[in-house]
């Protein structure tokens, strides 16, 4: 089954597919906690921790939303954003961090995020609505560029093998 099947077969089953790019297991576990109570959405989260693993499942293509956060260290983070939103600008990424930091969210948009998420401050309640307007949006098939350059000339984030845990969280 091709990517946009995928998505549309994930939208019929009001299943959202979330990658989450987070280092440490118990910052993936804080995470988690913000899909606790959804109510309308069921999620599959995928969660790869770190950014060399994390390019094989961009590339896929079978994420609808992304969440990167920005304790990966803030050069790799905004590489990552970059790398996400040159293979599919419109899946909407998002920036995760533990406090507001107005630097870091002119810096991700720069990037291409579609916006930070602070988790003291979020809920179920905001990443459904970043679910939802993801799902009232018609797909189109992703347009494909290559990455951006790092400062050697590499991205860093190519060749590397991937591997990610799931688990299932369901309203």
């Amino acid at each position: 089954m091709d990517r946009e099947g995928q998505r549309e077969e994930n939208a019929a089953a009001r299943t959202v597919r979330v990658l989450v790019v987070e280092a440490s297991r118990d910052g993936f576990e804080r995470t988690l906690e913000l899909f606790t109570g959804a109510r309308d959405l069921r999620f599959h989260i995928d969660w790869i921790p770190r950014c060399e693993m994390a390019c094989e499942a961009l590339s896929s293509g079978v994420h609808d939303l992304v969440l990167i956060h920005a304790g990966l260290g803030r050069p790799t983070c905004l590489d990552l954003v970059l790398r996400a939103t040159s293979l599919d600008p419109e899946r909407p990424t998002l920036v995760l961090c533990e406090r507001p930091q107005r630097e870091l969210l002119e810096d991700a948009r720069l990037a291409g995020a579609a916006g930070i998420l602070v988790k003291e401050r979020s809920s179920a309640g905001a990443i459904e609505r970043a679910a939802r307007s993801l799902a009232s949006r018609p797909r189109r098939p992703p347009r494909r560029r290559p990455a951006p350059p790092g400062p050697d000339g590499e991205t860093g984030l190519q060749g590397r093998a991937a591997s990610s845990r799931s688990t299932d969280r369901s309203a």
